[in-house]
């Protein structure tokens, strides 16, 4: 038990249960009782050398940040189950003595049927030994297929799934959604760690891309339609530097005089947009580059004083042209995804 007090006299109190084989388990309790301030927001960050837990609560616990540091005697197991669920990482699921925790794939539920499990398959909890038998030995359930760390199965992802996941999910306001084991697929791809990523530009952009005009959603023509990018305003010839390992697959003229970059990086792709039709040496499609590489160099917009980095990504999942005028309000591709959170938690490239 960790008792903390912020500034504002407000208590907070936090547990840390961990036992050996089954997992950490992270309870939060607030003694303030507001509720207009019921949200918290609780953040978990991991240091395994050091065998740290660092645990800073705010929301209802208080205005400002406090920080509590836990010493462990052992690294931490990596999975979050919600109690009264804990992770075995033997079975890799969410288990009580009894209970197994779902949902389970559609795979584990055909299966289920064929074994005269009846209306229980569309359940949430199975018998543990059913369950265990069901799921399978491999890396990910039956039925679903490793990626990336995460098990994807059609549209859905399935978990359990890392602290780091369920963080990412709370800090993209994912709610309660965030304690379950199945999440959608293109949301679970968003919850990637994203230290494998660095900010497309050396230093920060000249202006904050999370405020109107610049901002992902921002109106366009009178709001008949929305921003579909974050712009990071720059002069014109600054460098413009890949965010991660990837391959170029587009490079064309885009707008005002400008051109944009395609990159695909596996999970999901970029467009640099508002960029130089001059390239550095070795970029092309079908270049393979590398984090922090510099790949483009930002472009003049014919007729606007400010010029920048229009910057576009997408989920991934849908074919077909970036571009589409007919679906609105983004007149983008279905698998846009906004990128801001992502640009604010990215390091500037060394």
């Amino acid at each position: 038990m960790v008792n903390t007090r912020p500034l504002n006299g407000v208590a907070c109190r936090a547990r840390v249960h961990l036992s050996k084989g089954v997992g950490l388990n992270l309870e939060i309790d607030s003694l303030y009782q507001d509720e207009k301030r019921q949200k918290q927001e609780v953040w978990l960050m991991r240091h395994f050398r050091g065998i740290l837990v660092l645990l800073l609560l705010s929301g209802s616990c208080g205005d400002q940040q406090n920080q509590v540091a836990v010493p462990l005697t052992q690294p931490l197991a990596t999975y979050s189950c919600p109690s009264p669920f804990r992770y075995n990482s033997n079975t890799q699921l969410c288990e009580t003595s009894s209970e197994a925790l779902g949902p389970f794939t559609r795979a584990m539920m055909r299966k289920c049927q064929d074994n005269g499990g009846g209306e229980g398959c569309s359940k949430d909890r199975w018998d543990l030994e059913f369950a265990r038998n069901l799921r399978g030995s491999g890396d990910c359930p039956y039925g679903a297929t490793a990626k990336d760390g995460l098990c994807i199965e059609g549209a859905q992802a399935y978990g359990p799934f890392t602290l780091e996941h369920v963080i990412a999910c709370r800090t993209k306001s994912g709610g309660l959604a965030c304690n379950s084991t199945r999440w959608e697929r293109d949301f679970a791809f968003q919850t990637l760690p994203r230290d494998a990523f660095t900010f497309p530009l050396s230093g920060p952009a000249l202006a904050n891309y999370t405020e109107e005009p610049r901002n992902f959603g921002s109106c366009r023509d009178n709001c008949t339609r929305r921003h579909a990018a974050a712009d990071l305003y720059a002069q014109t010839g600054t460098l413009v530097r890949s965010i991660g390992a990837g391959e170029v697959i587009d490079f064309y003229e885009f707008y005002l005089g400008t051109y944009a970059l395609v990159v695909d990086y596996g999970d999901f792709i970029v467009r640099y947009g508002e960029i130089t039709e001059e390239l550095p040496q070795g970029i092309r499609v079908g270049a393979q580059v590398k984090q922090g590489q510099a790949i483009a160099y930002v472009g003049r917009l014919i007729g606007l004083s400010q010029d920048m980095v229009h910057f576009e990504r997408f989920a991934g999942w849908e074919q077909g042209p970036l571009t589409n005028r007919e679906n609105y309000p983004y007149q983008r591709r279905k698998d846009l995804v906004d990128p801001t959170l992502d640009l604010i938690a990215w390091k500037y490239p060394k």
